[in-house]
């Protein structure tokens, strides 16, 4: 089946990612020729559309035109099921979802999903790793009742398959986690957030900075399910693992300190609240080696090192 060139242009930017993501799965599929054929004609409109003027380059597509597009290069993917074809589908899905097109992504990590659930054991650890993708992109779409039930059938695998420090296993835990978290299940939150402290502490040792950050993770939770009592030595140490890893003045002391002067202003200890915020913004006013990264909880958490999908 040839593609054609009508639904979004021939020099356009989709047509030169569809060419790339083709010849990528060409190319698991040892189809090497092809897929150099591909990936040449994807250069070739890349360069011409960096030589034209910003007003010309085209913009976007509609979702029907992108949905057409998916569904085009899914019947060239189809041949009979196998392993390898259902990791290229979850490949291309990967690429769809960095691209910020989940649309398309979804339509691949489904596929991806279906043929793994046909071909391979109930089990097994790759039909896992369908499960979890899927869950991700829809928790990134904030379809969050999906999500939760894809990411709990991912981690039940995960368990069997693996060890409980398993990397697999400690990233579907804290995506759960952080999942349950956004929908104020606390008492579901809670024994994942201590799941993940324990994975850490195994992996990296007590001492370790993403030890503290997994500390920190729980720290905020009690204190969102107000027990103040529990969530403030876990501060503590936090903030001594990583002033004793990264000094004093490092941004991540800073917002432990922050989070332990809004659990005493919460409490009702303002002096102490107001000596802690003030040590925070002395640290920040150092400038912006100690700036802020994004963070999962908004205020308090940060997202960890964690990673959300697997090609």
């Amino acid at each position: 089946m040839e593609i054609t060139d009508t639904s979004c242009g021939a020099e356009s930017p989709q047509m030169a990612r569809h060419l790339e993501a083709l010849a990528i799965l060409y190319k698991k599929q040892d189809r090497s020729e092809e897929a150099e054929s591909l990936h040449r004609q994807a250069v070739v409109i890349q360069q011409k559309l960096q030589s034209q003027p910003q007003s010309k380059k085209l913009h976007g597509a509609s979702k029907d035109r992108l949905r057409r597009r998916a569904l085009q290069l899914e019947e060239l993917a189809m041949s009979p099921e196998s392993p390898g074809l259902a990791r290229s589908l979850n490949e291309l899905g990967v690429l769809y979802y960095l691209q910020d097109n989940h649309e398309v992504a979804e339509q691949f990590f489904k596929r991806a999903l279906q043929m793994r659930e046909n071909i391979l054991s109930k089990d097994h650890a790759d039909i896992a790793q369908s499960l979890h993708n899927l869950a991700s992109l829809y928790n990134a779409q904030e379809r969050f009742s999906l999500a939760a039930s894809l990411y709990e059938r991912a981690l039940a695998i995960r368990q069997k398959a693996f060890p409980s420090e398993h990397p697999s296993v400690a990233t579907t835990v804290n995506q759960l986690a952080i999942l349950y978290r956004k929908q104020n299940e606390y008492t579901k939150a809670e024994p994942l957030y201590k799941q993940a402290l324990e994975i850490r502490e195994k992996s990296f040792g007590a001492s370790h900075p993403s030890v503290a950050t997994a500390l920190n993770n729980l720290a905020v939770l009690y204190c969102k399910m107000h027990k103040y009592s529990s969530a403030e030595p876990l501060y503590q140490r936090a903030l001594k693992i990583y002033e004793e890893s990264f000094g004093p003045g490092h941004f991540r002391v800073a917002e432990t300190l922050r989070n332990l002067a809004v659990l005493h202003y919460d409490k009702g200890d303002f002096e102490s609240a107001a000596r802690l915020y003030k040590q925070c913004t002395d640290i920040k006013e150092q400038g912006p080696s100690v700036s802020r990264p994004p963070s999962e909880f908004g205020k308090s958490e940060w997202a960890g090192d964690s990673r959300s999908l697997y090609a």
